[in-house]
């Protein structure tokens, strides 16, 4: 049975990620649940009126629901605006907009709804899903906002970069990780490097720029990607230390910046290194399915390749090194395909018993269905018309679930590289028609709200 809590709290995780509606509705269908399931879920919901949330666990107070919410986002909002940090022009903009103006007009409770009570709005509201960008254009895109990162000319104190080191050193002791060889003595080796600098620079100053980061990043890099037996340790050091050297460069104090733009690199190292994970990843993922359909074509002509491509999703989530960086969510959905949806299973036991994978279990299929065919009267014609059919229809049904196996796939690749700046990047933008719609109810709502503030100053 679907845990439809877990499926809602991974849709707001997409929508936090600027997912587009079609790539929600993407991912719900790959759970196998429906949008009215969703909706029948009595698991948490607002009230409508009162300042209450009900969940499993009772009823709660809570401000942001029922009337004190609306007032409360009706409040902010003009604030938000200003500040940059809504825009009326997207459907949540536009949403927060009819909420403000039915909340300061004087109406009934039930204007609240807002879409409901006027006709059209909720198609007005419908958006243009983003592109998902492709496995190239997310490895070229990050490849090159990190190399514009390093050619900025961005200087840091050599003083600042060592007492970050020696934070980092202090924080692994802190955290058990000693400086010692059995523990996690490689890591602190690595970081050694910065603290005993080459010959200084012009003026006597110690420089580091992001190359000199990059350098030590690559090694802490190996390090934190080692599975070896006896390298958890510095694997875990490794990773720790790297956290807070990315934070480093892509949250730069100003005081430790000698020269250079650094926010402004910054910024370009952390959506370039996003950029081109996300492209990794779903590398890895179009990888496994080359291989699945290369063993199938030399096993059986490709009949398996189903059965081929749970396979090798098997074994790339049983190798902790091969489904690093993945999320919790992409890794659940991995696991999915591994388990197959019940269409997609049933699908592929019926495929297996009318002899669509070939074989022994063709053979025998072949040979009931020639008696049947020749019993049936038809001859020898129908013996063979018999010997056919089984196969036949079992080979359709096996392509059929395999199909459904290779879709869920590309769903997970397509949620993979949504899962980048690249993506979320881009403006989520309305259709041409709606959006006409969408301004002139704008502005009758705001003119409507303006209109009774007004009224109610003359009346004073």
């Amino acid at each position: 049975m679907a845990d439809i809590a877990t499926i809602k709290a991974n849709i707001r995780k997409m929508l936090e990620q600027g997912a587009a509606e079609a790539d929600v509705d993407r991912y719900v269908k790959l759970e196998g649940v429906t949008a009215e399931q969703l909706r029948a879920d009595q698991s948490s919901r607002m009230g409508v009126m009162w300042p209450v949330r009900h969940d499993k666990d009772g009823m709660h107070l809570d401000w942001n629901a029922g009337l004190p919410g609306v007032m409360k986002r009706a409040l902010t909002l003009p604030g938000e605006v200003v500040r940059g940090e809504t825009d009326i022009n997207t459907p949540e903009g536009f949403g927060r907009v009819m909420e403000m103006a039915t909340a300061i007009t004087p109406a009934n409770p039930a204007m609240m709804a807002g879409s409901k009570a006027i006709p059209g709005v909720a198609q007005a509201m419908k958006s243009v899903p983003r592109r998902i960008p492709t496995q190239q254009e997310l490895l070229k895109a990050g490849a090159a906002q990190m190399k514009s990162a390093r050619i900025m000319g961005v200087d840091y104190k050599g003083s600042a970069v060592m007492k970050m080191v020696k934070e980092i050193q202090d924080d692994l002791v802190k955290e058990g990780f000693a400086d010692v060889p059995a523990v996690a003595g490689d890591t602190h080796r690595i970081l050694n490097t910065i603290l005993n600098p080459p010959n200084p620079g012009p003026g006597g100053q110690v420089l580091f720029d992001i190359t000199n980061l990059r350098a030590l990043r690559k090694s802490l890099q190996k390090l934190a990607g080692n599975y070896g037996l006896l390298a958890g340790e510095n694997r875990s050091a490794a990773t720790r230390s790297l956290r807070k050297l990315d934070a480093f460069i892509e949250k730069a104090d100003p005081a430790s910046v000698l020269a250079g733009p650094a926010s402004k690199a910054g910024k370009a190292w952390a959506e370039g290194r996003a950029n081109y994970a996300a492209g990794k990843r779903s590398q890895t993922l179009t990888g496994k399915e080359w291989d699945a359909d290369l063993r199938a074509a030399a096993a059986n002509s490709g009949q398996n390749i189903g059965n081929s491509l749970r396979q090798k999703i098997a074994g790339l989530i049983l190798k902790e090194k091969d489904v690093r960086g993945f999320s919790p969510i992409e890794k659940g959905m991995m696991e999915r395909i591994v388990r197959g949806s019940k269409t997609a299973n049933r699908t592929r036991n019926a495929g297996n018993y009318l002899g669509g994978g070939g074989g022994l279990g063709a053979l025998m299929t072949s040979g009931a269905g020639a008696g049947v065919g020749y019993l049936s009267g038809a001859g020898p014609a129908g013996a063979v018309a018999g010997a056919m059919a089984g196969p036949v229809v079992g080979g359709a049904l096996k392509q059929a679930s395999a199909g459904m196996t290779r879709g869920a796939l590309h769903n997970l690749d397509d949620i993979v590289r949504m899962r980048s700046p690249l993506y979320r990047g881009q403006p989520q933008m309305m259709t041409p028609a709606n959006q006409a719609m969408q301004q002139a109810i704008m502005r009758m709502l705001m003119g409507t709200a303006v209109n009774a503030v007004n009224d109610e100053e003359g009346g004073r």
